[in-house]
């Protein structure tokens, strides 16, 4: 029966004695992968990342959990897996710490412009990368992610890297190799076991560099411009080219009122939250007023300006069915959606 049995992921035979590891999951073992590599091979040097770590060409190191005590006491973006997408970090990470914060974790942590980030825990967003960027820093990193800088003996350089890291191979390799551990998947240390597909051409890797490379230069660029227009549009800089005032930035972090009065016939919609009625913010939405027009989305829809709706959940045994993206949250980062949304339909 095994002679008939055709070598590809709906069912495969192999020998016990080719196991590795002890890992007995069928994915893990595809030979769909194997055999794509080999294909592969007549056009490109199949590098293992494990080899160049081994040969210190490539250094990694992981992030810390700093806590959630920690969370929006600044604005230092304190990075985690969902604030990377499309090569690049969100121009606003959802979590930012204090300056005390930083400075105990910056020296285990030493980031600097060049390194790769890479998400080895989570699901659908695992192998996700980004380059860091001058613009980026200061940051933090969690434990999730996996810090690569590549040295300068390296045969590939960060640019050339980042491409490989993304080739279609690879994320196939990803998704074989990340393993389910309590409520969320892991790569673990099988990160080593990645082959990468490198040009043989060097004309062709000099040009995907360059290519790599001026385009994490304008998107660091661009990027820079959509953290100032929201703060442009509300009038704490005149034009693109200003810096950024402290009292800019502070307005953003969480934060809350010591306490204040409100009348009970000042209550909206049966709500008795307090931060709702936040009067700080209510004096600064007073404020504009004077140098700006304060339209309301519920007036801009009755107007007929705006329409708005909702979407639909079309479960989980959707996903993976197709090539077209079904946007979900963590597929919209820096005014755009994800070139690689997490799943089709």
């Amino acid at each position: 029966m095994t002679q008939n049995l055709t070598q590809d992921h709906t069912g495969f035979h192999m020998p016990l004695a080719a196991i590795r590891r002890d890992v007995f999951l069928p994915k893990y073992y595809n030979p769909e992968i194997s055999a794509r590599l080999a294909d592969l091979g007549k056009t490109h040097d199949l590098v293992a990342l494990g080899d160049l770590l081994t040969k210190k060409h490539i250094e990694f190191a992981t992030g810390d959990e700093i806590g959630k005590m920690a969370y929006g006491t600044g604005d230092i973006p304190f990075v985690r897996t969902s604030d990377i997408s499309n090569w690049e970090l969100k121009t606003d990470p959802k979590q930012g710490v204090s300056e005390e914060i930083y400075t105990e974790y910056e020296p285990s942590q030493d980031v600097r412009a060049g390194d790769i980030l890479f998400v080895r825990d989570g699901t659908y967003l695992i192998g996700q990368v980004a380059l860091v960027t001058e613009s980026d820093l200061p940051l933090l990193y969690q434990s999730h992610l996996l810090k690569f800088r590549v040295k300068q003996d390296s045969p590939l350089s960060p640019w050339l890297l980042m491409a490989c890291l993304s080739a279609p191979i690879v994320k196939r390799q990803i998704r074989a190799k990340q393993f389910t551990a309590d409520i969320i998947d892991t790569l673990g240390d099988r990160f080593r076991e990645l082959v990468l597909p490198v040009p043989k051409k060097q004309s062709i890797c000099c040009a995907i560099e360059h290519e790599v490379k001026e385009l994490v230069t304008e998107r660091s660029r661009l990027r820079d411009k959509i953290r100032k227009i929201p703060y442009w549009t509300q009038g704490y800089i005149g034009a693109l080219d200003e810096g950024l005032p402290d009292g800019a930035i502070a307005e953003v972090l969480n934060h809350g009122n010591p306490g204040f009065v409100r009348a009970l016939s000042g209550l909206h919609n049966n709500v008795f939250i307090p931060r709702y009625y936040d009067p700080e913010l209510e004096a600064e939405v007073a404020n504009l007023g004077r140098s700006h027009r304060l339209v309301s989305l519920a007036n801009l829809t009755r107007d007929g300006v705006l329409c708005w709706d909702t979407g639909v959940e079309v479960g989980k045994m959707a996903y993976g069915t197709g090539d077209i993206p079904f946007v979900r949250t963590s597929d919209i980062s820096n005014w755009e959606l994800k070139e690689l949304p997490s799943n089709g339909v």
